[in-house]
């Protein structure tokens, strides 16, 4: 058996960039600009900035059920139902109309498939993006010999993840045909499930004669997949500014934090055998999208330097919880993991 993976994340071209060049140029002017007159503060500030979260992680996740042991087969099943008979029984299902081969019903199930598990879409990983937070300051109180403040805060950020991944298995697996007699019985329409308990319409509990047979070949099985979530973060908390200095101070803020995902999962699949009576899979692409509120929590500090009495340049770290995102496309299941991460922000703080 082989097994060739690979995959890869791409951060796409957005307008933070933008940001992060203004938060670098701005200060540079205000530099050599002098120190405004003393003036009426109105309590309101905004800062813009670049933001990144870390720890991020995409994958692809196989949610395909495994076969039971029995007569259980991709395709149906002929189970032993609550009568006890060792003939025939009510407990039997199958999928597609074309199984009923005159008064048969034929079943399949492959074993050992080399179709392609779960596989990491890019790993772990960073976004990139731009915030933009509105801030409220309530009132001041003395801490120590300084004077502190407290306030509220109001964010909007957006931050694109994509990751592409692809991976082939190659290995032998055995495929394996049975018939079951329906006898009397008019089968009921494609997609029928019996039940143990409930009785129906019947079928023999043992394969027709000559069945099952089997057939073993090697095979290939072939899986690539692009999924891409666009994070619109929303963040509502509290902030306390502690000024260390007439122009540098520490700001720590904690929160509600809430991510509306908007994603997109796409899935193309193959599988491959040389020998005919194996039956080989085209290449098929699956695409579904879904939007998702996700909830969670935030805590921040930064560090913030005054070049006047309306112009700051900060910079910061958080630590930030969020629930996950989950996209599911037939049995594969794409899945943005946040749990406990990382975050980092910096740009510019205009006070008014």
């Amino acid at each position: 058996m082989s097994v060739r993976s690979s995959s890869d994340t791409r951060f796409p071209a957005t307008p933070c960039r933008l940001v992060w060049l203004a938060a670098a140029l701005v200060p540079a002017v205000a530099l050599a600009a002098p120190a405004d007159e003393e003036r009426e503060s109105l309590g309101v500030s905004f800062r813009l900035g670049g933001k990144a979260l870390f720890k991020l992680k995409g994958s692809l996740v196989d949610t395909r059920p495994a076969l039971g042991t029995g007569a259980y087969y991709d395709d149906g099943y002929v189970l032993a139902d609550a009568s006890g008979s060792a003939t025939d029984t009510w407990n039997w299902g199958y999928s597609n109309a074309s199984q009923v081969i005159g008064n048969d019903v034929e079943f399949h199930r492959l074993d050992n498939s080399p179709r392609p598990g779960s596989m990491d879409l890019g790993g772990s990983s960073a976004v990139f993006g731009g915030e933009l937070v509105a801030a409220f300051e309530a009132f001041r109180f003395d801490w120590g010999k300084r004077e502190a403040k407290f306030g509220v805060e109001l964010g909007y950020s957006f931050l694109p993840f994509s990751a592409d991944g692809n991976t082939q298995v190659t290995r032998s697996a055995t495929y394996t045909t049975a018939r079951y007699n329906l006898g009397a019985t008019i089968p009921p329409p494609a997609g029928y499930a019996g039940s143990f308990d409930r009785s129906g319409p019947l079928i023999d509990l043992n394969p027709s004669a000559g069945y099952p047979t089997q057939v073993t070949d090697v095979g290939t099985g072939a899986l690539a997949s692009s999924f891409d979530v666009d994070l619109h973060a929303l963040r509502f908390g509290m902030w306390i500014e502690y000024p260390l200095t007439q122009r540098l101070s520490l700001i720590g803020a904690f929160g509600y934090a809430a991510v509306f995902a908007d994603g997109n999962l796409s899935v193309t699949e193959s599988l491959t055998f040389a020998n005919a009576a194996i039956p080989s899979l085209a290449a098929t692409t699956s695409t579904v999208s879904k939007t998702d509120w996700l909830q969670g929590a935030y805590l921040e500090l930064r560090a913030n330097w005054r070049f006047n009495d309306w112009l700051s340049v900060f910079a910061g770290g958080e630590v930030r919880y969020q629930t996950d995102f989950e996209l599911q496309s037939g049995d594969r299941s794409g899945q943005l993991d946040f749990g406990i991460g990382f975050g980092a922000t910096a740009g510019v703080m205009f006070e008014f």
